[in-house]
């Protein structure tokens, strides 16, 4: 399978967790690195943030351009 790249941003730093997998930290350097496919993605500790979570499709995604995702603080 193809690998595809995900950026998560949020203005506190937070753990990353796509299927309650921990992938890595908000703004990170280096993008998350993924198969194909639709994912559900959260920040711990889940609290302050909004939304509470983001479902992505990561399809043709290279690492120039990644699918970015934004978390607000609430």
């Amino acid at each position: 399978m193809p690998t595809e790249y995900l950026i998560v941003h949020c203005a506190q730093k937070r753990a990353v967790w796509i299927e309650d997998i921990y992938v890595g930290e908000t703004d990170a350097l280096n993008p998350i690195e993924l198969a194909t496919g639709t994912y559900i993605v959260k920040l711990r500790p889940p609290d302050g943030c909004v939304p509470s979570f983001h479902e992505v499709v990561l399809l043709n995604t290279t690492l120039i351009k990644p699918c970015v995702v934004q978390f607000d603080v609430a």
